[in-house]
């Protein structure tokens, strides 16, 4: 462009500028990923992200299998207050995610250990002592000893000692 008195004018290039626009409609002419139009393009990916199952992001930072993943969701899940991800994300990295996990899975070995000493018979043999049932130690054990090892082998595997139990009780 040139004025007219015939020097150049410092307006920028008109090639720049869609035909049509005027000076004062730059913001029809300002580049849409600087403007409001790249929010819109984030938000479709961020509608991504809230996606993934906290189950599978736990999954994801550590080594816990499917089970462990949902019993450690379950058990943070009343102290989520804003995203999951985000608090997976932050107990993941101070380690306390894979802290509640170890105390998941020991959890879940106490319990499967309970449940094999829950046997369907009684056994032949004092499991403490190595001695043939009912076994002589046991039976003069105090009643304190007697209440720990009835609660560690259960009264199927340790009639002997339940009886014994009954007996002291009732006199």
């Amino acid at each position: 462009m040139t004025s007219p008195e015939g020097q150049v004018n410092l307006t920028p290039n008109p090639s720049d500028e869609p035909s049509g626009s005027s000076s004062s409609g730059g913001s029809t002419t300002s580049p849409t990923p600087q403007g409001p139009g790249e929010e819109e393009e984030e938000s479709p990916s961020a509608e991504k992200k809230p996606g993934v199952r906290p189950v599978d992001l736990i999954q994801d930072l550590t080594d816990a299998t499917d089970d462990d993943a949902q019993a450690l969701w379950e058990s943070i899940r009343p102290n989520v207050r804003t995203s999951p991800g985000g608090l997976i994300r932050h107990m993941a990295n101070n380690g306390d995610l894979d802290y509640r996990l170890g105390e998941i899975r020991a959890q879940r070995a106490s319990e499967s250990r309970t449940e094999a000493n829950q046997a369907t018979e009684a056994d032949t043999t004092c499991q403490e002592h190595r001695e043939q049932l009912p076994c002589i130690v046991c039976d003069t054990a105090p009643k304190p000893v007697l209440n720990g090892l009835l609660k560690k082998y259960g009264p199927i595997r340790r009639p002997d000692i339940a009886h014994r139990l009954d007996d002291l009780t009732s006199v």
